[in-house]
């Protein structure tokens, strides 16, 4: 479950700390920001397996039609949006540790969001370390980023085709 934690999060983090006072400021500022509790408001994954979307992918390799392809993206991001990030909240910590749930299971861990608030990592130097992106981060909303890949043989011909999972996750502050 922790694994789900984790990717579901691989969100937030904070500052590294360094001796100059306006750097200093600058984190203290980006993780004001950060510090609090957030719930995913939306959700969007984007499938790309060897190099085409997974439309096309199904439309050329499993001969379906563009419609039934279509149908079956929809419901693959409707079943991991649901398996993912159903009721999801996160707290992050002035001290750099988060809390999470999912479903009513909790989790935590440590965070650290980049000086430039590009990155937040979480549960750094573990086996469950996790970096997303920081593609907006305001006092009430923020939108993390990560990119998952992987190797599956999906047409089951002998080769494993590249899986590339996008996701985008927009959380609020509450």
């Amino acid at each position: 479950m922790k694994k789900i934690y984790l990717f579901a999060f691989t969100l937030i983090g904070l500052s590294t700390f360094s001796a100059c006072n306006n750097d200093e400021e600058k984190e203290t500022a980006a993780n004001a920001a950060l510090v609090g509790t957030w719930e995913e408001s939306a959700t969007t994954f984007e499938y790309t397996i060897n190099d085409q979307s997974l439309v096309d992918y199904l439309v050329d390799e499993l001969d379906l039609s563009e419609a039934e392809a279509e149908a079956y993206a929809n419901l693959l991001e409707d079943v991991y949006g649901e398996l993912l990030m159903s009721d999801l909240t996160v707290t992050f910590n002035s001290n750099n540790t988060y809390s999470s749930t999912v479903d009513g299971e909790t989790g935590t861990g440590t965070y650290a969001l980049s000086a430039d608030k590009k990155t937040i990592t979480l549960d750094a130097g573990t086996q469950d370390e996790s970096v997303m992106s920081v593609k907006s981060l305001t006092a009430t909303q923020m939108v993390v980023a990560q990119e998952l890949g992987f190797q599956d043989d999906l047409n089951e011909d002998g080769t494993d085709e590249d899986i590339l999972v996008s996701v985008e996750m927009t959380l609020t502050k509450k």
